[in-house]
């Protein structure tokens, strides 16, 4: 594999361009408070940069710790969508996840991996075709088109995702078979209502007619009003994983939660 495949800390998400960096955060921060709103499990625990831009653990009862890892693509561009079938951003995406699969595998037996946007995708669109494979013989399918697709851009000199996509295809298909079989695509907000991840989020408060028309009021405080610091709690990540400068981890209770500030100590 490439050296790269051997670092000891994940790499930071490649920034499209697509929109502006403080849009691309709010969509992730909305992402995320959806997540902890919508979960429904009390034992989760939502993290923004940390494993992924958004990334939640579920510690289930017999000691198992599983992880959903969600990369986040925002854009503003009428009738564009960041996951095209050669776009870096999608194959940057893929190997890293690949390059940190056995160390998932290990601390997460069950690891879920999201590629979200807030566009809509086609749906013979490459990464569709992949994400929807489920049976057997879907995913074998799904890893020989994956490997075709790697093949054509790797010939593309002029190919921006060419050494990602190089880097991909030298996988094996046990690891890419695990990917693809519990990668999913989530696309117009990846709330399953074609509601934005912040309206999503309110709708699930409930609230009483009488205060309904009051959510503009109210989506400030979601963040804001529920946020304490404390300090990051030792071997919750990898040992081989960075513990960023300043990480935000938000802490579900009950239906209620308590974003946390995370610093080296």
């Amino acid at each position: 594999m490439d050296e790269r495949d051997h670092k000891t800390q994940v790499e930071a998400p490649i920034n499209t361009g697509a929109t502006p960096t403080i849009v691309a955060f709010t969509f992730q921060f909305e992402r995320a408070l959806y997540r902890l709103f919508s979960s429904h499990t009390s034992s989760s625990r939502i993290g923004l940069e940390t494993l992924d831009d958004v990334a939640e653990l579920i510690y289930r009862d017999n000691g198992i710790v599983e992880a959903r890892l969600e990369q986040d693509a925002h854009t503003v561009q009428a009738g564009a969508q960041p996951y095209q079938d050669s776009s870096r951003k999608l194959w940057h995406t893929l190997r890293v996840w690949l390059s940190h699969l056995d160390d998932l595998r290990v601390s997460y037996p069950k690891s879920k991996f999201y590629l979200v946007t807030n566009a809509s995708v086609p749906k013979n669109a490459f990464v569709r075709l992949v994400s929807d494979a489920e049976s057997d013989a879907e995913v074998i399918a799904a890893v020989s088109l994956l490997r075709k697709h790697a093949a054509k851009i790797v010939k593309n000199k002029k190919s921006e995702a060419k050494t990602e996509a190089e880097i991909v295809q030298k996988y094996g298909d046990d690891a890419l078979k695990y990917l693809i079989r519990n990668l999913s695509l989530l696309d117009k907000g990846g709330t399953g209502s074609e509601v934005a991840p912040r309206e999503a989020a309110i709708q699930l408060f409930h609230l009483q007619s009488k205060i309904a028309g009051k959510a503009e009021d109210i989506r400030p405080f979601l963040g804001r009003n529920s946020t304490s610091r404390v300090r990051c709690t030792p071997g919750r990540l990898p040992s081989s994983w960075p513990r960023p400068p300043d990480l935000l981890l938000l802490t579900r209770h009950s239906r209620f939660a308590h974003a946390r500030s995370l610093r080296r100590s």
